[in-house]
């Protein structure tokens, strides 16, 4: 049904994002453009968050609907942070981008879960607040 709407170039898709304690239950909700035609003019922007949805709303035609079809993501349960290093690797990719392009990384930049040190957050705010 929905590769049928052929004038949809991509569908949000409600997120489900758990985070802290597996135990816990916790979560977050969002919504996000994870699911687009397969077309050459669509690309993943972005360093640490990234997205489709501006590469859609940027064709002369472009739209994006919602589909109804959850995502559970465990990427922001705690174990998987500490697994992964994920703060440590999203630091890095972050100096990566700014050395890169320094405006790559704007204030308006998500939350991200995973910054849990007042140090980390204060070298986050430091690079997106920057003007």
């Amino acid at each position: 049904m929905l590769l049928g709407a052929e004038h949809v170039h991509g569908y949000f898709l409600p997120f489900i994002h758990y985070v802290g304690e597996a135990a816990n239950g916790e979560y977050v909700t969002d919504n996000v453009c994870r699911l687009f035609r397969n077309d050459e003019r669509i690309k993943f922007r972005g360093t640490i968050h990234e997205e489709a949805a501006s590469s859609i709303w940027a064709l002369a035609d472009g739209k994006i609907a919602y589909a109804a079809l959850p995502v559970q993501h465990y990427g922001y349960l705690e174990d998987e942070l500490r697994r992964k290093d994920k703060t440590a690797r999203n630091l890095k990719l972050i100096h990566e981008a700014l050395r890169h392009d320094p405006a790559s990384l704007p204030c308006s930049m998500r939350w991200e879960p995973n910054i849990t040190s007042w140090e980390s957050m204060e070298l986050l705010l430091m690079f997106c607040c920057r003007s």
